[in-house]
C-alpha cells in the first residue's frame, strides 16, 4: 500500500473534493432539467437567473477541479509518477479497507450521476434542436427563399439565409 493514501488527512481531503464532485454533477443536472422547463414555459426571466446559475455552477466546478489537480499532483510526487497516471481506480487499489470502500462508493455515484447528466443533457440538446426546426421553419414560411433577414443576438445584428440554420451548433 502507498503511504500517502493512508495518510488520513489525505483520504478525508480527497472524500471531500469527491463529495463536493458529486454534488457539482447532480445540481448541473438538474440545472439542464430546469432549462428545458424554463425553454418549454418560454419564461424569459427564469432564464436568465438560471443562466446566471449555471455560470456560477461552472465557476465552482472549476475551483473543485483545481483542488482537485493539486491533491492528484502531491499524490503523483508521493509515489514518483506523472499525474496523469493517478487515477481513481489507482488511489483505490492502493487504499486501506476502509478507505477503499469509501472512495469505490463516491466512484460509483461519480458514475451514476455522468450517466444521468448525459442523459440530461442529451435530452435539453434534443429539445433545443426541435425548437430550432420550428423556428426555421416559421421563418421559411415568413420569408422567401434565398432573401436574407437580419436577426439579432448577444453579439449584436448578423444575416441570416432561410436555407441555413439557426444556430452555431459545436461540440
Amino acid at each position: 500500500m502507498i503511504t500517502p493514501v493512508d495518510n488520513e488527512a489525505v483520504a478525508r481531503e480527497l472524500e471531500a473534493l469527491l463529495d463536493e464532485e458529486i454534488s457539482l454533477l447532480d445540481l448541473r443536472r438538474s440545472q439542464l432539467a430546469e432549462l428545458s422547463k424554463v425553454i418549454l414555459a418560454r419564461d424569459d426571466n427564469r432564464m436568465e437567473h438560471l443562466l446566471e446559475e449555471i455560470e456560477r455552477t461552472q465557476h465552482i466546478q472549476a475551483a473543485t477541479d483545481s483542488r482537485l489537480n493539486a491533491l492528484r499532483s502531491a499524490l503523483a510526487g508521493a509515489w514518483n509518477c506523472a499525474p496523469g497516471e493517478v487515477r481513481l481506480s489507482r488511489v483505490i487499489a492502493e487504499s486501506p479497507g476502509r478507505t477503499r470502500i469509501a472512495l469505490e462508493h463516491r466512484r460509483q455515484q461519480i458514475v451514476a450521476m455522468t450517466q444521468a447528466l448525459r442523459k440530461q443533457h442529451l435530452e435539453t440538446a434534443v429539445l433545443l434542436s426541435e425548437c430550432a426546426k420550428v423556428n426555421r421553419r416559421l421563418l421559411e414560411g415568413l420569408l422567401p427563399r434565398s432573401q436574407e433577414v437580419t436577426t439579432y443576438g448577444a453579439e449584436g445584428s448578423r444575416a441570416w439565409r432561410p436555407d441555413t440554420g439557426l444556430t452555431d451548433q459545436e461540440l
